[in-house]
């Protein structure tokens, strides 16, 4: 984890010294955009992928939830910044482990799929693709589509 903190954080300084910013109009003009759960384990792709979301305002927009325990200091951090993506995305990509960590309480897991979607919906998604290591899945009947 260290070392992919290091590396990511080597690689924004060689960017910036290059004069390399976030092109906040080209994100807002693309059709579709896609983002990850990786890229808000850290600074600086945090606020550079939280700033990008916030700028495509309700335009298309995919979150591969991606979440990887071991790149975040608590599964809290990872929930609450996982949710704060999710509120400006219109599809979520990630198994339904993934997708638990944002939507339910830690301490509260979902005990069936159909529970997980509608509390998807109701955060605003209107697809989740679960995943399944490398096997997608449609979403069942009666949850986002």
């Amino acid at each position: 984890v260290e070392t992919f903190q290091v590396m990511l954080r080597e690689m924004v300084q060689k960017l910036e010294a290059a004069g390399y910013r976030l092109d906040l109009e080209a994100i807002r003009r693309v059709p579709l955009f896609w983002t990850t759960g990786t890229g808000l384990s850290a600074e600086p792709s945090r606020s550079a992928t939280l700033a990008a979301l916030e700028a495509r305002a309700g335009r298309p927009t995919v979150h591969d939830l991606d979440h990887r325990p071991t790149l975040w200091a608590s599964e809290e951090e990872a929930a609450e910044l996982g949710r704060r993506a999710l509120a400006h995305v219109s599809i979520a990509v990630g198994n339904l482990a993934e997708a638990a960590v944002l939507v339910f309480e830690l301490e509260d897991p979902p005990s069936a799929e159909g529970t997980l979607e509608q509390a998807l919906a109701e955060a605003g998604i209107s697809a989740l693709v679960a995943t399944s290591g490398t096997r997608r899945e449609p979403p069942s009947e009666g949850g986002p589509s």
